[in-house]
């Protein structure tokens, strides 16, 4: 295999706004042609792992990690990292465990979750990755503000659907040579083929009815190693 298709932000039933479950998403997965996959759950990191256990493709353990200002994205976890540190403690928390850090639609202006302004450019020392393309950003200005934010500074570009739905997986993805482990991985993004399409802006209503639907009926997180 000459190059990996890598989904970098997509979610299941253990984030508060998705329906999708582990299985469900792996298998997505695997019709899409996706061969490496990593769930970033927000706050949670146990989807990541169930996905992973299932053994069908490769997952890297996520996180989409909301701070105090902000959120930022972590890769190659072995360990929860909760919400609500500071954003420099949550992306020196991320290194501890020698994950990588990104940062997800830096610029959404329709996100209350984006990151505070001020917030990136103290954390930008720290930053491994810059996601340049959301495929559920609505504003094309957002996206572009993003890249042109991560050329400035010369980090390295990635792309996610940000998929709360098993039919936006794979809509933006890379592809990368194969690595092993996460600082090879990072060189081998250095040199990615970025595939970007976005989402239907209507997707976000999945979104807002995942929330509703568990807040009435009680289904929250899944029952099992449910973080705090």
């Amino acid at each position: 295999m000459s190059r990996l298709r890598v989904e970098l932000h997509c979610h299941t039933n253990w984030s508060g706004d998705c329906g999708v479950e582990p299985r469900h998403l792996v298998e997505a997965a695997q019709c899409k042609g996706i061969d490496v996959l990593a769930v970033t759950d927000h706050s949670q990191i146990d989807g990541a792992f169930e996905a992973q256990a299932i053994g069908a493709l490769p997952v890297i353990i996520g996180e989409e990690i909301k701070t105090d200002r902000g959120e930022l994205l972590g890769y190659f976890l072995q360990e929860f990292i909760p919400p609500g540190m500071s954003v420099l403690d949550t992306a020196r928390a991320i290194k501890e465990q020698g994950g990588i850090v990104s940062v997800p639609h830096p610029f959404d202006r329709h996100r209350s979750s984006a990151i505070e302004r001020e917030a990136l450019h103290e954390v930008v020392g720290e930053l491994d990755m810059v996601e340049v393309f959301n495929s559920r950003n609505i504003s094309d200005a957002d996206n572009a503000a993003a890249r042109q934010f991560q050329e400035e500074r010369g980090l390295i570009a990635a792309v996610g659907s940000d998929a709360h739905s098993r039919m936006e997986l794979a809509r933006s993805h890379q592809e990368i040579k194969p690595f092993d482990g996460a600082r090879d991985f990072l060189a081998k993004m250095a040199g990615a083929q970025l595939t970007t399409r976005k989402s239907s802006h209507l997707i976000h209503f999945v979104s807002t009815y995942q929330k509703l639907r568990k807040r009435l009926t009680g289904r929250g997180i899944p029952a099992g190693l449910r973080r705090q």
